[in-house]
């Protein structure tokens, strides 16, 4: 699990845990985007030397150039208020790059609010989950529009005590550890322990800080004012103590309290101090007060004043329940929630695939055949694949990544939106759906759909085709694509031993069409070409009639006797009528891929295509014609491979079974595949 944790500045809670995250083998780069403001020095903030694993960046170019794999890494988002956090958060947006967000309450005056709501409605839209620190944050936020299946609580981590702690002061002593602002109410403070002072005269006040109002403690018997102290010596003086006092008029934490109940004190906080309302359990771990009432602070000082026993009593419970921030505790909590986000991959484990296909159970579907080949080869490295014709929004959060096939139709539209909504990455396969003559078709229909079908696509985190030619077409189509991949098809049954042999007689050769009977096959230029003497054999499904429409043309054209319907068949079926064949003929006006011609290929038969299909490569290897779009070139391809004879189209077919064997098997889809989505999800 690799994580890239940006964050403003170096401190003594967030270093505990990363700690505790590398201790736990999570790769964690830490990304600093900051430095010590005024406030902090008046805690005796500093700089210091920074480890091999954390670095200063405070934009997205320094954290590339500081970690050579930031794009691959978790985006840990520790502010909404900082342009680099922005940033972080839209890149992953764009690049379709998991990120959480994490952040505690904030004050939220009336200009802080509208963007408190835009980082609530952005987290729900696209982070795989905010953390907040302390159970009213978490409410803040949920009041602000985030989800609670998006919310997870946490706290800050507290270092492990030292041992040589020092032993508590005899006398019945208060602790305040914070900066010396009217925010913090340290002028209630002094004024509450006057008064407690008074009633009690062996109380004493330790203060621990550094700030403009100092001056308020003047005069005021049995205070000792200490000074600001490094963080990690806070713990030596909260040790003396009886009772920690955090009382401020806002606090959106307030760890101070929390260290002292580490420390075993018993806590008194404010209404307003977000870890007070968080930990304090009125009357059995501390007080808690409203903010900014001196009556209150000093009637709860009072009580444990007037019985120190109490205090040891509740120092005791406070103790216990700050036991999950510990390191190990909280470090154990982001990683099951990273995991159960994220996916296996994160876990170290295969990923997880969804292919959502229509058609799925339609023998004649070529894609759907193709993506159960896929999903084979995929599983068979490693991956747990699923193959469904629709989805929900609980099916993607299921899995890493999901695979939409095809375009147009209403059940791809709302597939997409649903996985979208899921906040699953996105995987478009056009599947030649976007090449320019396919467009042609429909056009008025597909120029309405294409409104919403180029915002979705646009949106998904990649984009795979089968060949040069159609990214091309695609991104013609779709500027502004996030990615886009050429990964190929792979060819079924390469190796099936049981094929019938070739012929080798002179008799007329036999030309086999497989496809869909549609107007873009050109079905009906092949039957206008076929040579004298020449035999076709067509395998395709009957659909709307369209067999007695090509049958009449065949009849039409002189040539019936010499055609055969054989309907649909597949699998050894397939391939045998394949090999039978001399040559596989694919007329197509336009085809993405032309998965028979592959598996002809496969099968040592040559094949026949035109330049609508992306088989220039027919050629170059010797093992067929590629022709233009017309009948005339197509009727002089199919003579010169009837003048020839078998022994040389046999030997043709086994120059194409080697091409094939090479760069067209489906292992080598699978891992183009595989290569192009671990860009998306890999850990």
């Amino acid at each position: 699990m690799k994580i890239c944790w940006w964050t403003v500045y170096p401190t003594v809670n967030q270093s505990a845990m990363l700690t505790a995250l590398r201790a736990r083998g999570v790769d964690v780069e830490a990304c600093y985007f900051g430095t010590y403001d005024a406030y902090r020095g008046l805690l005796a903030w500093k700089d210091r030397p920074l480890e091999p694993w954390e670095h200063r960046a405070s934009t997205i170019a320094a954290a590339r150039a500081a970690v050579p794999d930031w794009d691959a890494r978790i985006q840990m988002v520790s502010s909404f208020s900082d342009g680099i956090s922005w940033r972080v958060m839209l890149w992953c947006w764009w690049h379709r790059r998991p990120w959480f967000a994490m952040t505690e309450g904030s004050r939220a005056r009336w200009f802080v609010r509208p963007v408190l709501r835009l980082f609530a409605w952005f987290v729900n839209r696209d982070a795989r989950m905010g953390f907040f620190f302390g159970r009213t944050a978490s409410e803040q936020f949920g009041a602000y529009g985030v989800r609670a299946e998006k919310r997870a609580v946490c706290t800050y981590v507290l270092p492990d005590l030292p041992a040589d702690l020092p032993p508590r002061d005899e006398a019945f002593t208060f602790v305040y550890a914070g900066v010396l602002l009217a925010l913090k109410a340290v002028d209630v403070i002094a004024e509450a322990f006057r008064r407690v002072h008074a009633a009690y005269p062996n109380a004493r006040l330790l203060v621990v800080g550094d700030g403009e109002m100092k001056s308020v403690f003047d005069g005021i018997d049995g205070v000792e004012l200490v000074g600001a102290v490094p963080p990690g010596d806070v713990c030596r003086y909260l040790a003396r103590g009886h009772v920690v006092l955090q009382p401020s008029r806002q606090d959106g934490w307030g760890l101070a309290l929390l260290e002292g109940a580490a420390c075993g004190l018993a806590m008194i906080g404010s209404d307003k101090t977000r870890s007070a309302v968080d930990r304090i359990v009125d009357g059995v771990n501390g007080f808690l007060v409203p903010a900014g009432d001196v009556d209150a602070l000093a009637g709860a000082m009072r009580r444990y004043a007037a019985d120190p026993d109490l205090a040891a009593r509740h120092g005791a419970e406070a103790k216990k329940s700050v036991r999950d921030m510990s390191g190990d505790a909280q470090s154990a909590l982001f990683i099951d929630t990273l995991r159960r986000r994220c996916g296996s991959r994160l876990a170290g484990g295969p990923a997880k695939i969804l292919h959502v296909v229509p058609g799925l159970d339609d023998p004649a579907n070529g894609i759907a055949v193709a993506v159960r080949r896929l999903a084979e080869e995929q599983r068979a490295l490693r991956a747990e694949v699923s193959v469904a014709e629709k989805c929900s929004q609980d099916d993607c959060r299921a899995v890493d990544v999901v695979f939409v096939h095809s375009m147009w139709t209403p059940t791809v539209l709302r597939a997409c939106r649903t996985v979208l909504r899921a906040g699953t990455p996105l995987v478009r396969l056009p599947h030649g759906c976007l090449n320019p003559v396919a467009l042609r078709h429909g056009a008025w229909k597909k120029a309405i759909v294409s409104l919403l079908e180029r915002r979705i696509v646009r949106r998904a985190a990649c984009v795979l085709v089968t060949t040069d030619a159609e990214k091309a077409a695609v991104e013609r189509w779709a500027h502004g694509l996030r990615r886009i991949e050429v990964v190929g098809l792979g060819v079924d049954d390469l190796l099936t031993p049981d094929l019938p042999p070739k012929r080798m007689d002179d008799g007329p050769k036999t030309f086999l069409f497989v496809g869909r009977l549609h107007p873009l096959k050109g079905l009906d230029l092949l039957l206008a070409a076929l040579p004298e003497r020449a035999r076709l054999r067509v395998i395709a499904p009957d659909e709307n009639g369209a067999w007695s429409r090509y049958e009449r043309l065949a009849r039409q054209l002189g040539v019936a006797d010499r055609v055969a319907f054989l309907g649909v068949k597949t699998g050894g079926e397939k391939l045998a009528e394949m090999r039978r064949a001399d040559a596989l003929v694919l007329p197509t006006h336009s085809e993405n891929f032309g998965f028979a011609v592959a598996e002809a290929l496969a099968v040592g038969t040559p094949a026949i295509t035109t330049k609508g299909a992306p088989w220039e490569g027919l050629e170059s290897h010797g093992c067929g014609w590629w022709t233009d779009v017309d009948a005339a070139a197509l009727r002089a391809a199919l003579a010169d491979c009837a003048s020839r004879p078998r022994a040389e189209l046999a030997a043709m077919g086994a120059r194409g079974r080697d091409w094939m064997l090479a760069d067209f098997t489906w292992r080598t889809c699978a891992e183009r595949v595989h290569r192009a989505i671990c860009g998306i999800i890999r850990p």
